[in-house]
């Protein structure tokens, strides 16, 4: 019999993570979750649907995530396909979110007379 289900201690395994962590992907949602004799059973389906539409957690052996996506761009890529500049800009306030890009359109200034 194909296994249906499995326990946030196999999925927490499966990624490498630690205990806290996996908790808190179920608590967010990310799969559909059922309660087996009191247990959490993280149902095999919807994990792998999970796994498949993200990029950030990665399992320690087999495939890569993100293999549900379809293929994407980076900025860099986007802006230049588009014709933009690309500026990369820090500020305090966004130092805390991460980089922040920016992108501007190339255009030529016109005096006016």
């Amino acid at each position: 019999m194909e296994k249906t289900s499995i326990s946030v201690s196999e999925m927490r395994r499966l990624l490498g993570m630690k205990k806290v962590e996996a908790y808190w992907l179920v608590k967010q949602g990310c799969f559909k979750v059922i309660l087996v004799g009191g247990k959490m059973r993280i149902m095999l389906d919807s994990f792998e649907q999970w796994y498949g539409r993200q990029f950030h957690y990665k399992k320690v052996t087999g495939p890569e995530p993100g293999q549900l996506l379809p293929p994407s761009l980076t900025v860099p890529a986007a802006a230049d396909i588009l014709g933009l500049k690309l500026h990369r800009q820090r500020r305090k306030k966004a130092a805390k979110m991460g980089n922040m890009w920016f992108l501007y359109r190339c255009q030529e200034t016109q005096s006016r007379n």
